[in-house]
């Protein structure tokens, strides 16, 4: 997940699909429909030797329009991840949910912001552990729309 990501969307009919780049991430937004959309997203923090964290995630959110200039959205995560740290190789995966905000500030600009709790499980391989935990992520962007 990251803290920021810059959004390049497609405006349109209904709602505009994008393609971001984050921090530690690339994701697209895909529209089903008017109020719902699926995101995809690739990510990592590579260290030097190979090492590093790697995920694959995606998500569902559904939209409340509230004004031409303000979306309420919700959405469900869920993210695999693999990673080989100081001595520590091994697998997790997360779930989450977040709700957020989009403003438009202008035509073509726009800001959001979402935030919401996560259940995170860490398996280790060698030697053979598991930790689970809870945790709180937030996200946030600058959305530019095209033509």
């Amino acid at each position: 997940m990251s803290l920021f990501s810059l959004n390049l969307a497609r405006a349109g009919t209904g709602r505009p699909w994008s393609v971001g780049l984050g921090q530690d991430n690339i994701n697209v937004l895909l529209p089903i429909g008017h109020r719902w959309a699926y995101q995809g997203r690739l990510g990592g923090m590579p260290a030097s030797g190979g090492q590093g964290v790697f995920f694959l995630g995606s998500s569902l959110r559904r939209y409340f329009p509230k004004t031409p200039a303000l979306d309420l959205y919700a959405s469900a995560d869920t993210n695999g991840s693999y990673f080989d740290v100081d001595q520590a190789e091994g697998t997790g995966v997360t779930l989450g949910a977040n709700a957020g905000v989009e403003y438009r500030l202008r035509a073509r600009l726009s800001l959001s912001v979402d935030i919401g709790p996560y259940w995170i499980y860490l398996r280790n391989f060698e030697p053979l552990l598991t930790r689970q935990s809870w945790g709180w992520i937030i996200n946030s962007s600058v959305n530019f729309y095209m033509k």
